[in-house]
């Protein structure tokens, strides 16, 4: 099991809610968007403070800091720990531009990424499958099937993950 725990920064561009996260390569600037660093986050809030400046000042865009939280399954023998918990996304680890994209619930007024039955977090204002009264299946089943639909489409693996993602200041 992968855990991930730092800080990044989330930009509001054009509709889109960028996570950033630290750049490990070590040019200049010091951050880079998450899904391409290797989900890598900053270690402290003085670190993050300096990248999100750097940012504001480069960009003229305002972003907000958060605390993220990932605990990813890294085999088919680790998925079962994830079946009874919720705050759940897929990861896919897409090897031909080396990201990793992540994908949460379709979310109505936000886009969707038809023909998945998800859609990338930063067009659903990062929201993980959640227990929902109103809907047979659980959390895990609609990663999972999303999980699979990816494969089946794409041929990149997908894993599942649990996120708690907080905004601070």
């Amino acid at each position: 099991m992968k855990e991930i725990a730092g800080y990044i920064f989330i930009a509001d561009i054009e509709g889109l809610r960028i996570p950033f996260g630290k750049n490990n390569e070590t040019c200049y600037p010091s951050y880079k968007q998450f899904e391409t660093n290797d989900l890598t986050a900053y270690k402290s809030r003085k670190e993050l403070a300096k990248a999100t400046q750097e940012f504001i000042e480069r960009r003229m865009i305002i972003s907000r800091p958060a605390k993220i939280f990932l605990r990813i399954a890294d085999s088919q023998r680790e998925l079962s720990d994830f079946v009874k918990r919720s705050n759940l996304i897929v990861i896919e680890k897409h090897r031909k531009f080396e990201e990793q994209i992540l994908y949460g619930p379709i979310i109505k007024g936000f886009a969707d990424n038809a023909p998945l039955p998800g859609a990338f977090l930063k067009y659903n204002n990062f929201t993980p499958y959640r227990e929902e009264q109103d809907r047979k299946e659980s959390p895990f089943e609609r990663a999972d099937n999303l999980r699979r639909e990816i494969y089946r489409q794409t041929q990149y693996p997908a894993m599942i993950a649990e996120i708690r993602l907080e905004y601070v200041h």
